[in-house]
């Protein structure tokens, strides 16, 4: 039987880097204005130093995979998933204005469920990654 705890921690991962790149540390609103902004798919900057712009009602390609050494056939699929509303993402901040930031853990829930074929659950498998704004 597959591990469902590597499972979660593999899908989780490879959707929250795609869908919300958050990555680390906290800086004044006056040198966030000197940074660039990019989207998704663009060239970074030589010195790595950028916001990352996902704008809202782009389609976002995720791609899921179920791979192991217990499969005979693997799977992988690209699915495309869209905000709501722009994200800006710098480090472990986000904004929805590029203005206002918040630490990305206080400003969204990211929870899975996994479901496996087994005895408890004699039915197809299912994963459901939920992406959501607290407020």
């Amino acid at each position: 039987m597959l591990k469902q705890s590597r499972i979660k921690r593999f899908v989780l991962i490879t959707l929250i880097t795609v869908a919300l790149t958050a990555c680390a540390s906290q800086t004044n609103q006056k040198n966030m204005q000197q940074i660039p902004v990019i989207q998704l798919g663009e060239t970074t900057p030589a010195n790595g130093e950028y916001i990352l712009y996902l704008p809202a009602g782009k389609n976002i390609a995720t791609t899921v995979n179920i791979v192991g050494d217990m499969l005979n056939k693997e799977a992988s699929q690209v699915l495309q998933v869209q905000l709501k509303r722009d994200i800006y993402s710098y480090k472990n901040w986000i904004s929805y204005d590029k203005k206002n930031w918040l630490d990305a853990q206080d400003a969204i829930s990211i929870s899975m469920d996994l479901k496996l074929p087994g005895y408890d659950y004699p039915h197809a498998g299912k994963i459901t990654l939920r992406l959501s704004e607290k407020n």
